[in-house]
């Protein structure tokens, strides 16, 4: 009874699981104007959402990449893809060494926040994509 309880769930958990868009879908997705206060638009977000936002010191932020991002689920996101290098205050009040963030914008708003720029194992942040 047990096994078959788990082996229903199994199931129903990866019926569950979406797909990726293809590329009829990513026709008719709105992925919004190009962000023009993209750097504006960062800088007051992390002041929100930072605990010590005068200590922020961005160091260099991408131009805007026409972006989507999905998850297993089946929930995404559109827009453009910045990357942001950063260093700020912890709660601690200690600097915390730079990160990578990414952020994907719509209509100059920010939709989805990648903390350390790493999404389902890729970097989207890497090195040898924002140079």
């Amino acid at each position: 009874m047990y096994k078959l309880f788990i082996l229903s769930i199994t199931i129903f958990l990866l019926s569950a699981c979406g797909s990726l868009p293809d590329k009829g879908t990513l026709a008719k997705e709105d992925f919004g104007s190009y962000p023009d206060n993209y750097e504006l638009t960062i800088k007051a977000w992390y002041n929100k959402a930072e605990s010590h936002p005068t200590s922020i010191y961005i160091n260099y932020i991408t131009k805007p990449t026409r972006y989507w991002l999905a998850n297993k689920i089946g929930d995404a996101w559109y827009g453009y893809l910045v990357c942001v290098t950063i260093d700020s205050k912890n709660r601690l009040g200690a600097y915390s060494g730079f990160r990578r963030d990414a952020f994907i914008l719509q209509n100059e708003k920010v939709v989805k926040y990648i903390k350390g720029g790493s999404w389902w194992g890729e970097e989207l942040c890497s090195a040898k994509k924002i140079i």
